[in-house]
């Protein structure tokens, strides 16, 4: 648990958040591994985890994921 406390950690500090994104979808916490994979530039790995895991997201989480598909020029993953 520690050693995967400090290799999470060191991910976070070095700006390496999609690897750290990866950690979090594994680990069940897929808000968090949301959240970083849009830190992280990754609009559609975060557009990804919401609809292989069929839960109830925040709508402004939700509305973030939208906003970053378009501004990227990925529509039908917006739509």
């Amino acid at each position: 648990k520690e050693y995967f406390d400090n290799y999470y950690g060191w991910l976070l500090s070095t700006n390496q958040e999609p690897k750290a994104a990866e950690i979090k979808e594994r680990a069940g916490d897929y808000v968090t591994a949301i959240n970083l994979y849009l830190k992280g530039g990754l609009p559609s790995k975060a557009a990804n985890i919401v609809t292989t895991y069929n839960m109830a997201y925040p709508q402004d989480l939700l509305e973030r994921i939208a906003s970053a598909l378009t501004s990227n020029n990925m529509y039908e993953k917006a739509g």
